[in-house]
């Protein structure tokens, strides 16, 4: 519903701002305030916090959880994904397209731009068209997931309408190809 409007995930200045499509009842509000003072009350008592990141990512988050969490310890202890066997990795409800990983594996070290939209991202079909031509007019190798939903009034069940050739892919296998040298994402 929020994606079909065009909202992003929210950036931190805006995080107070009301959204007017959730219901403003109290009742709702009063269940996730004591959903909150429940995960507040548990990490205060616990021995630590651990969390799949690394400070080098999210140094100014892991920071101010240290200072707002002052008495329990914060561990940054990712990535752990590659820890995963192979058959696990993919979290993805497409069908990955390993062809991609055959193409990565033809092209130089770091020469690839990576570009991810995520899962809630949504872009006009003029947007991604001009992406496209951007991306495409940068003469450096790309490698694009797209997935459906992505254009906005388009059928979210459809791919967006691009060549053949374009499909799903195992993001963390990608990102972690030698030949991957940018990641270009949402940043959601």
């Amino acid at each position: 519903m929020l994606r079909d409007k065009g909202y992003q995930p929210a950036q931190e200045s805006q995080l107070d701002a009301p959204v007017t499509e959730l219901s403003t009842s109290s009742a709702v509000h009063g269940v996730i305030r004591e959903l909150i003072s429940l995960i507040m009350t548990a990490t205060a008592s616990s021995s630590g916090l651990i969390l799949n990141t690394l400070d080098a990512l999210e140094a100014a988050e892991l920071a101010s959880l240290r200072r707002d969490l002052a008495t329990v310890p914060v561990f940054d202890v990712g990535p752990l994904h590659k820890l995963l066997p192979a058959t696990m990795k993919s979290s993805s409800l497409l069908r990955p397209d390993r062809g991609c990983l055959c193409w990565l594996d033809a092209q130089a070290p770091a020469s690839v731009l990576y570009v991810s939209s995520g899962s809630l991202a949504s872009v006009s079909a003029a947007d991604l068209e001009e992406t496209a031509w951007g991306i495409a007019g940068s003469g450096r190798p790309f490698l694009w997931v797209l997935r459906p939903g992505l254009v906005r009034g388009a059928p979210s069940s459809e791919p967006p309408p691009l060549p053949d050739g374009f499909g799903a892919a195992t993001q963390e296998e990608v990102l972690a190809h030698p030949a991957v040298g940018g990641f270009w994402t949402h940043c959601g």
